[in-house]
């Protein structure tokens, strides 16, 4: 596994409850290729309050395909994080959907979600 776990923040800090960040580039560029031209629906991931209770947190990276429609399909890990992370990324992404640049090819994307529990002042 190759999240961080960090058991408390140091003193004098609070814990916010964690945010998740998304990054999604083109795996190759070819002409033809699909361009994301927007968000359709894209929410983020949930993150868990186990994972959030225990400050997982780290990259998870995956590989999908947007289609033509701007739905997403053959959604793989390409680098897991953790177990508690990676199946609700997964079944998230599955429902994500793009406006996307017409009569193209499906294109296959590299999808970065950070996964971050920042410490706050009290």
């Amino acid at each position: 596994m190759t999240y961080s776990l960090t058991k408390a923040c140091p003193d004098g800090k609070g814990m916010d409850v964690g945010d998740i960040v998304t990054t999604i580039v083109p795996t190759e560029d070819h002409e033809g290729d699909l361009k994301i031209l927007g968000k359709l629906f894209q929410p983020s991931p949930r993150y868990p309050e186990a994972a959030r209770a225990e400050r997982r947190r780290g990259q998870l990276y995956l590989s999908i395909v947007v289609n033509p429609d701007g739905s997403v399909s053959d959604v793989r890990i390409t680098k897991p994080l953790d177990e508690l992370l990676d199946k609700p990324a997964v079944e998230t992404v599955r429902t994500w959907r793009f406006k996307v640049s017409p009569g193209v090819n499906p294109t296959r994307f590299s999808v970065t979600l950070s996964f971050r529990i920042p410490c706050f002042d009290n």
